[in-house]
């Protein structure tokens, strides 16, 4: 059996449309109404105001003074306070908005380097993964070579070539030459002792030099050999994995899509399962399965052309597949008031010859194909 969908998911929700369309109205379960909120308490009655006081009781209140009109001189000063008030509020006002400004920039610079992080940490993971694919693929090319492989032998390479160009060596014609790294490399592929021999006749009393640096780059040669190896070897078994882990995934997601499919089968037989007797119904649905199956299938005999205008049935058939299953059950449910109806009609008088005996009012199966034929008509 399938695992449960979440709630609220693509999946769930088709499952739970299909079951309204397939489930008739009749064996459906109300949906529980939301219990009325409780009323509201009356508020308590206002009490009635004290009446007031008898007007006459109260001593009569002394009527103020009319302001004076002041000075034009007085006028001018106050005029001019307001003014130096007016601009030290307008300088304050100022240093408030170049503040605000300022935490405006520096909270967009903020947002601005914490993108710029997020972007650098995702594009130097990317190159951490790549880097890794690179050591199985083709270790040559890997940052972990070159550092800890190319560059040292590199390096000792320049060195010894540095001091064989110092030397002069005498060839068995009984001419001279320089030095250089190929007799050097002669060297290396020698066994020691015919090295030793070879070197003091090449080089002289510089013979233990040349050799310090035989020794290096052929322990450089020999580590470079053997991490290519165990590279090729890791490289092979990695691929082994990765094969493994393809057919195990090939396999579950085979058994997750023959699940799904036969989990829609048995919850809606008849929807997706043949029906004895419905011979146009089962060659569509047959002809549905075989075109969605070459669709979905990998198989590269399908042009890329044929397979775009396949998906696009499908889509469009998918789409309108929800639509077409509310208006079947629609129609099943006005075929059921016409049914009704009919056979009220039909109880509701005696037919004639027949002593008044009710007739059966139950509905043959003529009378649902005759209502079919009549919805039919209506479209």
């Amino acid at each position: 059996m399938v695992e449960q969908q979440p709630e609220g998911s693509p999946y769930s929700d088709s499952i739970a449309e299909l079951e309204e369309f397939d489930t008739p109205a009749t064996e459906r379960k109300p949906k529980q109404q939301p219990k009325p909120a409780s009323e509201p308490k009356k508020p308590e009655e206002a009490k009635e105001p004290e009446k007031a006081e008898d007007a006459t009781d109260k001593p009569e209140q002394p009527k103020p003074e009319e302001p004076k009109p002041q000075k034009a001189a007085e006028l001018r000063a106050a005029y001019e306070k307001s003014k130096e008030t007016i601009k030290q509020k307008d300088a304050e006002l100022g240093k408030i908005k170049a503040d605000l400004e300022a935490l405006r920039a520096n909270a967009s610079a903020g947002n601005e380097s914490k993108l710029l992080a997020e972007k650098l940490e995702a594009s130097e993971k990317r190159r951490q993964e790549l880097e890794k694919e690179i050591e199985f693929t083709n270790y040559q090319k890997s940052e972990d070579y070159q550092t800890k492989i190319e560059q040292p032998l590199i390096k000792a390479w320049s060195k010894a070539e540095k001091d064989l160009k110092e030397l002069t060596i005498e060839d068995e014609d009984g001419t001279s030459r320089a030095a250089t790294v190929n007799d050097l490399l002669a060297l290396v592929q020698m066994p020691l002792k015919e090295a030793w021999q070879r070197s003091k006749t090449l080089f002289g009393d510089a013979a233990s030099e040349i050799m310090a640096h035989r020794r290096v780059v052929g322990d450089l040669m020999d580590q470079q050999q053997e991490t290519l190896k165990n590279a090729q070897a890791n490289s092979e078994t990695r691929l082994k994995e990765q094969s493994v882990q393809r057919l195990q995934q090939r396999e579950k997601l085979t058994k997750l899509w023959q699940d799904e499919n036969k989990a829609w089968s048995d919850k809606f037989p008849r929807w997706f399962q043949p029906e004895d007797g419905d011979e146009k119904g089962n060659a569509l649905l047959a002809k549905g399965y075989e075109l969605a199956d070459r669709a979905f299938s990998s198989n590269g005999n399908v042009p890329p052309e044929e397979k775009v205008k396949m998906h696009a049935e499908i889509r469009n058939k998918a789409a309108a597949f929800p639509r077409l299953a509310l208006r079947l059950k629609e129609a099943r449910e006005r075929i059921k008031e016409l049914e009704k109806s009919i056979g009220e009609y039909e109880a509701s008088a005696p037919p004639a010859g027949e002593g008044g005996k009710p007739r059966d009012t139950k509905p043959s199966v003529n009378s649902i194909e005759d209502a079919y034929e009549e919805l039919g008509r209506l479209k």
